[in-house]
């Protein structure tokens, strides 16, 4: 006689129609934002996923007939997650991510990294759609007195980061007296995608920021001319600050 084998529906594969990361927000000094979209073929309890074992601040958002809603019935490594994942997505059906994003408070405290190490996310709840925020060390970045004209400020990390946000502290001077260059295989290019910034509003220019492409060996030069209200330059008024960007390619 022929015997026919059942499959009940709890024993297929739910197998993974889409999964994608993509890093959001990401500024020196400050943890990086990421997301990770997954949809699955079937709605499933208890779907466990792969995330870094140096991601933080993990929350998981399910989609859901147009909306989403926060999880809170989540484990890592069979731990309960419940009170560490603050705010990230807080009120998430109004959320203003890259608001909200940048509001997000710097932590640190990260010990060594060890990049290809994971660790297990496990959803509690029955999910089709989610969203896995989370966060990553961020690029540090450190600072050097060279002289009164000039110091040395390196920016790294051991990611390859994209479009960072970086900025320097400079001495007070008007706009047309600062230039920012990036040194691309020994020549010098002057950036003119720059904001010059006005700190303590008193009409000089005391900060600069720029997006940085990707940390990978980069480095920038800015010259500084400090005029008095004059307009005349110091003497020694040239001011030259290196940016050291280092960087891992994944």
């Amino acid at each position: 006689s022929n015997v026919t084998d059942t499959i009940e529906p709890e024993n297929i594969t739910n197998f993974t129609k889409i999964e994608s990361d993509e890093q959001l927000y990401a500024e020196v000094g400050k943890p990086v934002q990421w997301i990770k979209y997954i949809e699955l073929e079937n709605e499933q309890e208890n779907y466990e996923v792969n995330i870094p074992d140096y991601a933080k601040n993990i929350s998981v958002v399910k989609i859901e007939n147009g909306g989403r809603i926060k999880i809170n019935k989540i484990k890592v490594n069979g731990l309960n997650q419940n009170d560490i994942t603050g705010n990230v997505v807080a009120n998430v059906e109004k959320i203003d991510l890259f608001r909200l994003l940048k509001e997000l408070f710097s932590f640190t405290g990260y010990v060594a990294i060890e990049k290809d190490k994971v660790k297990i996310l496990r959803i509690e709840e029955k999910v089709k759609e989610i969203e896995i925020y989370y966060e990553t060390p961020a690029p540090t970045i450190k600072e050097k007195e060279i002289n009164d004209f000039s110091k040395e400020v390196v920016i790294s990390s051991e990611f390859n980061y994209k479009d960072v946000v970086s900025y320097a502290d400079i001495k007070e001077t008007k706009q047309e007296g600062v230039k920012l260059y990036w040194i691309n295989n020994g020549s010098k290019e002057q950036i003119k995608n720059v904001e010059y910034l006005d700190e303590n509003g008193n009409g000089w220019i005391d900060r600069i920021k720029w997006i940085t492409p990707h940390l990978s060996n980069q480095t920038f030069i800015i010259e500084l001319t400090i005029l008095n209200v004059q307009s005349h330059p110091f003497v020694g008024g040239n001011w030259t600050i290196r940016f050291n960007t280092t960087g891992v390619a994944n």
